[in-house]
């Protein structure tokens, strides 16, 4: 499979070079180095084209951190006060490190110290964020010294035993790349400040978005209700990882934030490619990989509830037609210790209780109306085809399957009576207490908003609210949805307990209306410029490839 991770590679590539060349961000600027260490800044250019969500928001999305006048009323945050010391051997200036950007950054090597002190207040917390993922490294003061990094958080925070005028970080092996340090007279965080809790042992809800921006433009209000709204232990689970574009991971995690999840997001050893179809994920991606990936996934967080993208792919991706299939597939043999049995044997095995796909069972024909308001049976939670069944076969009846029926015992499409699963339709219109009466679709708004790079490319309109609100059982043995409020626990005993943490984050961000359903028009032209350019290297890179081989037969 070497060719189809060198073709991945190559492809993400191709889209890093077109997301910077259309001037999302500036370019990068190299320091000079020593054999010690290297130093690295990158700026963004004053003429960034970027939709900078300030004004009615005050709100700097890729920086995690509120402007203005948020940071007036964070009395506790002394990052500015501070001084930040680092190895003579680094020639860039230290303030690199305090400037709240994460665009500028100094990488280090294994065994630098960083020495923050502050005269006039005393260090209570450090907030660090990195570059990538680091291995534990070492906080020193007072004499005393404490493990941190444990769980390879990019954005950590970490409270002192006792407050100190001067701190220490010990960098751990490798080139560790550290973005910015904040430190905190008090323990008293604002609420951009993110304390993530480490990946759940078991989660009430398992969600897999395919990539980053699909946990808010698909699923819509489904995690800020779930994860900030009723407490829910909420685990996101992506399928590729997205580090060859240093600030998505980043936006990843703030938008996650904004939306109330506490459990830190675990990420696919995929990489990021875009492809437009099926047949192309299959060129790009190794079907049983990414099955495998999502089996060891349901039986890592043993979820009661686990939710999936469109099988249709949320209007054609491949990716996410990809990644839907495998939980389809997965859902199906995770209890089964002989597949996949390394999985198996490091966390057991699980039968999922309650399986959702986005969009299941529901089509934008004249169907539409008959599958969310058609009537079902009290006692099953179906409604059969007994009259005027719809036409469109394929989106309404696809699914449950034979193997449905001999999982649940319950009658599923088994050839004779075909029956429908009602897809479930929430209301994300709804004002959520957590969120300071906002509601659960305005919670994703401004969640969508921290992905800034996406923000020219893709739009999160109203209309949306709609479509990201419906999903259909794709397979359950715990019984149908009977209640005619939206509830994918119904039928679950769940202990949800809401701790005072998912009160911490007030969603007090606006979206201005002049970036609501906006796409990139500039420079477009350019962009696609350079992909044909880099297709063309790719093709005589392939033709060259199979004259050798031609050649050596």
């Amino acid at each position: 499979m070497l060719y189809k991770k060198f073709l991945c590679g190559l492809i993400s590539s191709m889209m890093a070079v077109t997301v910077f060349s259309s001037s999302f961000y500036s370019s990068a600027v190299t320091s000079e180095t020593t054999s010690e260490a290297e130093t690295t800044a990158v700026s963004e250019s004053e003429e960034n084209s970027l939709p900078l969500v300030t004004a009615s928001s005050e709100y700097d999305a890729v920086n995690g951190v509120k402007d203005a006048e948020e940071l007036k009323t964070s009395d506790n945050d002394i990052t500015k006060q501070s001084i930040i010391t680092v190895p003579d051997s680094i020639v860039s200036s230290s303030s690199l490190l305090n400037d709240k950007n994460r665009a500028t950054k100094i990488k280090f090597s294994g065994g630098d110290q960083i020495t923050v002190s502050n005269d006039k207040s005393s260090i209570c917390a450090l907030y660090i964020i990195w570059d990538t993922p680091v291995k534990e490294w070492t906080l020193s003061y007072n004499g005393k010294s404490m493990q941190c990094g444990q769980n390879g958080f990019i954005h950590e925070y970490a409270e002192l035993e006792t407050p100190a005028n001067e701190i220490t970080v010990t960098l751990p092996e490798g080139s560790p790349t550290v973005c910015d340090i904040y430190t905190f007279n008090s323990t008293e965080k604002p609420s951009w400040v993110q304390d993530w809790k480490a990946p759940c042992e078991q989660a009430d809800m398992l969600v897999l978005p395919a990539r980053g921006n699909n946990e808010v433009i698909d699923f819509g209000g489904l995690i800020p209700y779930y994860a900030g709204e009723v407490g829910a232990k909420v685990q996101v689970a992506y399928m590729v990882n997205q580090w060859l574009e240093y600030y998505r991971p980043h936006e990843i995690l703030n938008a996650l934030w904004e939306c109330g999840v506490e459990y830190y997001p675990v990420f696919g050893d995929f990489n990021d490619c875009e492809v437009n179809t099926y047949d192309e994920a299959l060129m790009v991606y190794d079907e049983d990989e990414v099955t495998e990936y999502v089996v060891s996934l349901i039986r890592r967080f043993k979820p009661q509830v686990a939710v999936g993208q469109d099988l249709k792919g949320e209007g054609g991706k491949g990716m996410n037609m990809l990644y839907a299939k495998a939980l389809a597939d997965a859902c199906e043999i995770s209890a089964d210790p002989n597949k996949y049995p390394d999985s198996a044997n490091e966390y057991g095995v699980w039968d999922v209780p309650k399986t959702y796909l986005h969009l299941y069972g529901y089509s934008e024909t004249s169907n539409q109306k008959y599958a969310l308001e058609t009537s079902v049976s009290s006692e099953t939670g179906l409604y059969a085809e007994t009259s005027a069944p719809p036409e469109d076969d394929e989106l309404n009846t696809q699914s449950l399957g034979s193997d449905y029926e001999n999982v649940t015992g319950n009658a599923g499409y088994n050839g004779d009576v075909e029956y429908l699963v009602k897809p479930i339709k929430f209301d994300w219109r709804l004002s959520l207490d957590s969120f300071g009466g906002k509601s659960a679709f305005e919670v994703a708004q401004a969640a969508f908003a921290c992905h800034k790079s996406q923000t020219n490319w893709v739009s999160m309109a109203d209309d949306a609210a709609e479509k990201s609100a419906v999903y259909g059982l794709y397979r359950t043995n715990a019984g149908y949805d009977k209640n005619d409020d939206a509830d994918m626990f119904e039928n679950l005993s769940v202990n949800i307990v809401k701790s005072d943490d998912n009160q911490k984050n007030p969603v007090t961000s606006e979206i201005p209306e002049k970036y609501k359903g906006t796409r990139r028009s500039s420079p477009v032209v350019f962009a696609i410029a350079v992909i044909m350019m880099s297709a063309a290297v790719i093709a005589v890179i392939w033709r060259k490839y199979k004259d050798r081989n031609d050649n050596e037969k």
